[in-house]
């Protein structure tokens, strides 16, 4: 008996979990901000505060928005810690293991076929010291937006936060 009724409990919470996440992903969103997004993303002027900074392994680390990641004028600016393994072999402390964008040129490439549902993607090759990372990012049109990072020689990383305008 008691084994059914935490099937049933856990079940019941499923289900509710289901429901918030289903409504936050469904939540209404102001009309304004959604013009000042996508005026954002397509002009590719853009930052985006961290809020959240997800390894591919480990926990989440919630950020003070200590963080941010800028699109300006064709360059990515951004220094973004690193949480993960190195696959080159090459020991860290010599130089600094965040990912980081200081005024690099970029060539963004659009994925706007979900815009009617409020979501644009934009993706692009950037060089963290000498080191190529390929990144994507996706912004709803609610503000929220997620990075993800890919360096070639290490485990990727990815973040989330809050489109901010200044």
């Amino acid at each position: 008996m008691k084994r059914h009724s935490m099937k049933r409990y856990l079940l019941v919470v499923l289900v509710a979990l289901c429901a918030v996440s289903c409504g936050v992903m469904n939540e209404k969103t102001d009309p304004e901000m959604a013009a000042r997004i996508e005026k954002a993303v397509k002009s590719h002027e853009l930052t985006i505060d961290i809020t959240q900074i997800l390894p591919s392994q480990g926990a989440m680390i919630h950020s003070a928005n200590e963080y941010s990641f800028t699109l300006s004028k064709g360059k990515a600016d951004t220094h973004l810690p690193f949480v993960g393994e190195s696959h080159s072999g090459g020991g860290y402390g010599a130089t600094d293991s965040g990912i980081n964008f200081v005024n690099c040129p970029v060539e963004i490439a659009d994925d706007f076929s979900n815009a009617s549902s409020g979501e644009y993607a934009m993706s692009f090759v950037a060089l963290s010291g000498e080191e190529e990372v390929r990144v994507r990012i996706i912004v709803w049109n609610n503000g929220r937006a997620s990075i993800t990072c890919s360096p070639v020689s290490r485990t990727q990383m990815s973040y989330s936060g809050q489109v901010v305008f200044k």
